[in-house]
């Protein structure tokens, strides 16, 4: 069990936070509610309950997306994932070690639009 710290209790809200309450820049809040609540990693999650490889990912975590990856880097290894839609600010200090690890893994950037950028498997591409 860890803590999801909400930092506004608003319809739509955003911008929380799963075990430390930092926002998508690195700074702290202080959460106006936190939720006991079950996490896992991807690859975790796949093993533990036997399930099938997904053959896409959409990743919109508001600043964790590299740990989350790190914690996916045997599903991303295999090819049965063909593609990625993930969200992140291009200002955020881990752009470059998604790309390297995306690329690490057989991924080429396909689009981007905003803040949001399609990953396809290499070997895809026309």
């Amino acid at each position: 069990m860890t803590g999801f710290h909400y930092q506004n209790l608003l319809s739509g809200g955003a911008l929380h936070a799963l075990r430390t309450p930092v926002d998508q820049y690195g700074k702290r809040f202080h959460p106006v509610f936190t939720l006991a609540t079950l996490s896992y990693g991807l690859d975790d999650f796949v093993r533990q309950f036997g399930l099938p490889l997904p053959n896409h990912l959409k990743i919109d975590v508001d600043g964790t997306e590299y740990q989350i990856l790190k914690g996916s880097e045997e599903v991303l290894s295999h090819p049965e994932l063909r593609s990625i839609l993930i969200e992140f600010n291009e200002k955020h200090g881990d752009v470059f070690e998604i790309q390297r690890l995306l690329e690490k893994n057989g991924f080429v950037l396909h689009s981007w639009q905003n803040e949001n950028s399609v990953y396809c498997r290499r070997e895809l591409q026309p």
